[in-house]
Parts: C-alpha cells; sequence; structure tokens
C-alpha cells in the first residue's frame, strides 16, 4: 500500500500550476481534485513533503495530511477516476 497524502493550498496565493510541478517532481503520482486540492503519493511524512514543495518563508495556508486507504477506510461520491486512481494505489506495494 502506497503512502498517500491529501493536500490543500491557497490556490490564489499559490498558483495551481506551480503547485502541481513542484508535486510532480517529487511525488510518485497526482490526482488533482480541483484547484487547491490534490491527492499525491509520497513516501516520506507530511512534514518532509512540505519542506520540500515550500519556501521556509512561506505565508500561505498548506495543509498536507495523510490518508488511509485500505479496503473500508474512504467512502463518497466523486468521479470514477479518483476511485480507480486510489484502488490501484491501495494495491500498489
Amino acid at each position: 500500500m502506497k503512502n498517500i497524502k491529501l493536500i490543500y493550498f491557497d490556490a490564489v496565493g499559490i498558483p495551481h500550476e506551480t503547485m502541481v510541478a513542484r508535486l510532480k517532481s517529487i511525488c510518485s503520482s497526482l490526482y488533482i481534485i480541483r484547484d487547491g486540492l490534490i491527492v499525491a503519493e509520497y513516501e516520506g511524512s507530511s512534514k518532509e513533503l512540505y519542506n520540500s514543495i515550500m519556501p521556509e518563508d512561506n505565508k500561505n495556508h498548506v495543509l498536507i495530511c495523510d490518508i488511509d486507504i485500505a479496503n473500508g477506510t474512504y467512502w463518497g461520491f466523486m468521479g470514477k477516476d479518483l476511485w480507480q486512481w486510489l484502488e490501484k494505489s491501495r494495491k500498489e506495494d
């Protein structure tokens, strides 16, 4: 099972394209929900990811959380491609 992060950021203060480029350079895979909300595969901690993508003097809102993607630990109504992405991530080790 992969280490999955939910990343929320202020898409006004941090351009969406900038954040996506930063994340693509160090994450195994990304799923973009919308501007400012991304799910990513990253092998380190949330703090390590934050420190890797944000400057020390950052003043914009950013939240990075671990998501448990074990069977039955997430539920909701989203596009089919998100569920497929999560299922693929859950099965890969």
